[in-house]
């Protein structure tokens, strides 16, 4: 009887060590003189999220955005938006990721935990 409890209790934790964390979409806006736009018209410059979440960049304004990674793992870009276009990326790596944004020189990290 032991023995059969002992092998439930491992299957229990193998199949919970299985389920990855739950990833998420988080969305950051661009506009004309901010990265990333929080509630009171305040601009942040770090974004934390879990391994395997989305960043869901939305750009807003009328001027011409990217955002353009800079440093941490991996490289890869949006396209350049105006108005509202939007650009998706799952981060796979943990890391810290920097971008900028070429046209307005506005810059933002990504923290992968």
């Amino acid at each position: 009887m032991k023995k059969l409890a002992l092998i439930a209790a491992c299957v229990v934790v193998a199949a919970a060590m299985a389920i990855p964390a739950l990833a998420a979409t988080k969305t950051v806006n661009i506009g004309d003189d901010w990265f990333v736009h929080k509630a009171g018209g305040k601009s942040v410059k770090t974004v934390t999220i879990s391994r395997g979440s989305t960043i869901k960049w939305v750009w807003h304004g009328h001027h011409q955005h990217q955002a353009f990674q800079i440093g941490g793992p991996g490289h890869f870009h949006s396209p350049p938006h105006t108005g509202h276009g939007t650009f998706k990326h799952k981060f796979t790596k943990p890391g810290l990721y920097k971008f900028v944004c070429p046209f307005q020189s506005m810059y933002m990290n990504v923290r992968v935990k």
